[in-house]
């Protein structure tokens, strides 16, 4: 088999996005490589599936990281106008809060080829983290434009009316995220997030469980249902998820989840040592506020 095509197939298996797809999806694009070490799309194939493992199969961002910046600085080395390198390097650099180097990376891609649907979504993720949601719906018009059957496109718009209090919209798009791929959990979640934001807890916790269900290896799912429950009262059940969060794999979130469990218990003593113990160093921002506001809530 030649090397595009085990790229093509590597493609494939990602789009599946599970766990064990995305394994098949890292060693499609290895092989690619070992038959054509030149094969600068491999290495851009590889840094993508490289970072859906973050996204579904709970790889921490600092792990990510230490694949992803070889695989993209190896494919940019080879072919310097590849514009899939660029909009694999900006994933990356979206979710470690750069977004102006994502911005301008995700830029130089559609520079490149203005054609290249990817890009564009992946530029309204990068607005839509910046703080810029109306620039992340325009940048989404030109996906439907390209790709409108493009499963993320709805979700990403979906996550993004919701910021805007368009809450309605948001709906619509994520039911048509969840008819053209239901058993992956993105539009569920949205929905979860669309319903939390306004206030139905209940309703978001059912999007959540059946989210989760989809995809149990998904932390950052599985964070956030430990909250709704801790909102609901259900300490119980908030319970249950974080000591799956502690398991093997499933560690990523546990940290500022078993905070929010400390402050709901009322176990001011035991946040104090729970702050004590934390380090922020490499935090995320989202991260960090939590941390303040746990801090604020013991009046420190």
């Amino acid at each position: 088999m030649n090397a595009y095509d085990l790229y093509l197939l590597g493609r494939h298996q990602q789009l599946r996005r599970t766990p064990e797809a995305l394994d098949r999806a890292v060693e499609y694009h290895e092989a690619a490589i070992e038959a054509d070490p030149a094969f600068a799309l491999a290495y851009a194939g590889l840094a993508d599936a490289e970072m859906a493992r973050y996204y579904y199969a709970g790889r921490s961002l600092e792990e990510t990281a230490q694949k992803v910046q070889p695989a993209v600085d190896a494919a940019i080395r080879l072919d310097p106008e590849l514009a899939e390198a660029y909009a694999a390097w900006a994933v990356l650099l979206t979710e470690q809060w750069r977004t102006d180097e994502a911005i301008t990376a995700l830029k130089r891609a559609i520079a490149i080829n203005s054609n290249y649907g990817e890009a564009y979504l992946r530029l309204g993720a990068a607005y839509e983290y910046d703080g810029q949601p109306r620039e992340a719906l325009a940048a989404y018009d030109q996906v439907a434009v390209l790709d409108p059957l493009h499963t993320v496109l709805h979700v990403r718009r979906c996550l993004t009316l919701q910021n805007l209090g368009r809450y309605a919209e948001a709906e619509r798009a994520c039911g048509r995220g969840f008819e053209l791929q239901p058993d992956i959990p993105n539009a569920l979640w949205a929905r979860g997030l669309n319903a939390f934001a306004q206030g139905d807890l209940a309703t978001a916790s059912k999007h959540y469980e059946a989210a989760l269900a989809r995809a149990p290896a998904r932390t950052d799912i599985r964070a956030e249902l430990a909250v709704i429950y801790l909102d609901l009262g259900l300490m119980d059940r908030a319970a249950d998820q974080l000591a799956q969060m502690r398991e093997p794999g499933q560690t990523r979130g546990a940290t500022m989840t078993a905070g929010r469990y400390l402050l709901a218990a009322g176990d001011l003593a035991g946040m104090r040592l729970y702050l004590g113990r934390l380090s922020l160093a490499d935090a995320a921002p989202r991260e960090r506020v939590d941390a303040a506001f746990f801090a604020l809530a013991i009046d420190d």
